[in-house]
């Protein structure tokens, strides 16, 4: 098997993981935290295109592909896909977009601050910069 293809292989059982891992977090908060412990709406997304109106936009914003990253600042397994990400951006920068969504996790004690100031560093234009000395 070449390496690209193992590459691509390792890459989709990352991904895939950490779908799983986002999705057994969410339903253990629905399931086991009470209605009004929680400071947030659900709403389901019909039209899904509406994801790349908002966000942090991270490489070419006109590319083909979008991959649409919700993020925790204290979230390990969010540092590790960070990386993987980072690593295709560069490989194919005029063909990948990363958007990028701040989904601070409640058990993660500064993360929800963190997100709030890396929501003014975009307005700043700082973005990137501050995401770099804040992730970890």
């Amino acid at each position: 098997m070449k390496f690209e293809q193992r590459l691509n292989n390792f890459l989709t059982v990352i991904l895939v993981i950490c779908a799983l891992i986002v999705t057994i977090l969410v339903v253990r908060r629905e399931l086991f935290l009470r209605r009004n412990d929680l400071s947030y709406q659900i709403v389901k997304i019909n039209n899904w295109e509406i994801l790349l109106r908002g966000g942090q936009i991270i490489g070419n914003r006109d590319a083909a592909v979008y991959i649409v990253e919700f993020f925790d600042y204290e979230c390990p397994y969010c540092k590790e896909m960070e990386m993987v990400l980072k690593k295709l951006i560069n490989k194919y920068k005029d063909r990948i977009s990363l958007i990028r969504y701040n989904f601070p996790l409640p058990n993660h004690k500064y993360s929800y601050d963190a997100a709030i100031a890396s929501l003014c560093a975009s307005k700043q234009d700082k973005y990137e910069n501050f995401h770099e000395i804040l992730r970890w």
